[in-house]
Order: C-alpha cells, then structure tokens, then sequence
C-alpha cells in the first residue's frame, strides 16, 4: 500500500473512532482564521466541544480563498458537515469578530436555523479594555486637579451631599 492509501486509512480509522465518541452529543464550532504573511494564503481552523469532554477536538483546517464571508460559509458547512457525520448536533458557532467570519456563521445559521452564532468573549473585552484604559489618563489627570483643590481648602475634603 502506498504512503497516500496508509493515510486515508489511517483517516478512516479516527473517523470512526469521532463517530463512536462523540454520537449523539451536541457540539460547540469554535473557529479562527488568520492569514499566512508569507505565502498569503488565508486559512481558518475548526475545533469542537462537547458536552460529554471539555477537551477541545480537532475538526478541520481550510484555505479560504478570499476574506468574504462567502468564503468562509462554505468552510464553515464542512465544518458542520464533519461533525454531523459523527452523528453529533452542532448547537453553537463561535468566532472572533471578524466582519467575513460574523458575516458567514450568520448566513450559516440562516441556512441551518436555531444555530447560536457567538462571539469571542476575550476579544470583545479586549476592545472593551482598550477603550477603558485610554481613558485613565484622562481620569488621573481630573484626580490630580482635585487632589491640589483640596491641597489648597478650595474645596472641602468631605462635601455634605444631603
């Protein structure tokens, strides 16, 4: 046997081996995708979460074509596709932020109905962050001007606020 026929057996094998694990759960897509600097080629990587393991599965990788969210719809049904195979219910997509990505689960969602589409919660509190630490210095700067108002008696240490 060739080296290609002892890999599709090989795949085969955990193909099977996903099917029995996994039948009958209900499964998390959680994906990414990134652009290689070097060649340019756009990729995106699928793992899953089960309900039944905490550990994080390995779906699929893909080079997408394009960044539109086309591109990354059809990723996205092979993704799905493969964890259907294994008799498991995806009940949840989630991705970071990316307009092509959103955009794509979305469509999917549209397609499949009652997929939960989410996003990633550390980038979101990431631009939350960001926000919120431009404005320190602006806040330590009003903090400095009220602790000299304070400094000087212009302004009462303890305001009676009734």
């Amino acid at each position: 046997m060739d080296l290609r026929g002892e890999i599709r057996l090989i795949a085969d094998e955990v193909r099977q081996e996903m099917k029995a694990e996994f039948q009958g759960t209900f499964m998390t897509i959680v994906c990414d995708g990134w652009k290689n600097s070097l060649t340019g080629d756009k990729f995106v990587s699928f793992l899953g979460f089960a309900n039944s393991s905490s550990k994080p599965i390995y779906i699929t990788s893909q080079i997408v074509k394009d960044n539109s969210s086309d591109a990354f719809l059809e990723a996205d049904r092979v993704a799905v596709n493969i964890v259907e195979g294994w008799n498991s219910k995806v009940i949840a997509l989630l991705a970071d932020n990316a307009r092509s990505i959103q955009l794509g689960l979305q469509k999917l969602s549209n397609e499949c109905g009652g997929l939960l589409v989410l996003r990633c919660a550390a980038h979101v509190m990431n631009l939350c962050l960001r926000d919120i630490f431009t404005a320190v210095p602006v806040c330590q700067k009003a903090l400095d001007i009220l602790n000299k108002h304070v400094a000087n008696g212009t302004v009462p240490r303890y305001v009676d606020t009734r």
